[in-house]
């Protein structure tokens, strides 16, 4: 019982010592102009950047170029592997009181423009946002994680302590992300003191719990990604059903291949087309009996269906 209790009460201290550090605001669009306005002012030495998602579809880098064109500005993608997509790339910018006209511009949220203020040089920042172009996900890989757009940046920010979002951003004191689909935005604002100097890892380790805001997401582009896969290989069979079905249908396919273990992308999509051709009892056949929710479950079906289908 004395454990619990002490449990208990550390967990309520680490709460408030999280309120300490962070505080979460919510601003109207019509709100953040004037806020990033006082930030310059009340600035003591820090500066405003904006980060410009150049790589979306959302209008975002005409923005930048016509109500700042003189703003000093460094493309993310710029010295990386992928230099070859420039213009479109992400855009670390310094923004000052002469850019009002892109401030009250870019307060349109969906634009997915994050803003930040930190005492550190543009330069530092690029270092810092380059290094953060990829992360390391729970299972050792590593992949390219878009931080740079602002309403990604306010979901993942979210599920982080305050402790967590310092490691995240230690250049930052103030950021400013976009909630999607509001016309509302986050203001997160650090109250302890930057470390100088502010020391950033190569590379960031995204813990599970992390990518629990965006399980929604995930599921939905596999679906898709999994759709484009089946009209390539059985068009026929996804045509004679309903179109309002096709996701349903293609959705419990995916649901059932993961209960029997199934784990990697391509052999769930393979599962997903045998068992809209056969059925969805198809895994009961004794041509795949014994190899279902065991470690190597993923090669054993690929291997039964090239013994005894393809």
């Amino acid at each position: 019982m004395t454990r619990c209790r002490n449990s208990y009460i550390a967990s309520k201290v680490g709460q408030l010592y999280n309120r300490a550090l962070m505080e979460r605001l919510l601003l109207k669009e019509s709100q953040l102009r004037p806020a990033l306005l006082e930030h310059l002012e009340q600035a003591g030495g820090e500066s405003l950047f904006a980060l410009v998602d150049g790589t979306a579809n959302s209008g975002a880098l005409y923005e930048l170029f016509r109500y700042a064109p003189d703003a000093e500005y460094h493309p993310l993608f710029l010295g990386t592997e992928h230099e070859p997509c420039l213009p479109h790339s992400p855009y670390v910018v310094m923004i000052d009181s002469t850019h009002q006209d892109f401030m009250h511009r870019c307060s349109d949220t969906h634009l997915g423009i994050a803003w930040f203020t930190s005492p550190y040089s543009l330069n530092r920042q690029v270092d810092f946002w380059q290094n953060r172009l990829y992360c390391r996900l729970p299972e050792g890989s590593t992949m390219l994680c878009r931080f740079w757009n602002g309403h990604i940046l306010n979901r993942y920010l979210a599920a982080l302590s305050a402790e967590q979002h310092r490691a995240f951003l230690p250049l930052t004191n103030n950021v400013f992300t976009p909630v999607r689909g509001e016309r509302l935005w986050h203001h997160h604002a650090q109250h302890d003191a930057l470390s100088s100097p502010a020391v950033a890892s190569d590379s960031w380790t995204i813990d599970e719990t992390q990518l629990q805001p965006f399980v929604a997401e995930f599921k939905r582009i596999q679906l898709n990604d999994i759709e484009a896969a089946l009209w390539e290989s059985i068009p026929n069979v996804l045509d004679r059903i309903h179109p309002n079905l096709r996701s349903h249908q293609i959705s419990a396919g995916l649901v059932s291949g993961q209960q029997r273990g199934v784990s990697y992308h391509q052999a769930l999509s393979r599962y997903v087309e045998c068992y809209l051709l056969w059925g969805e009892h198809f895994w009961r056949h004794r041509l795949f009996e014994g190899i279902w929710n065991k470690p190597d479950t993923d090669k054993a079906f690929f291997q039964c269906l090239l013994d005894n289908i393809e």
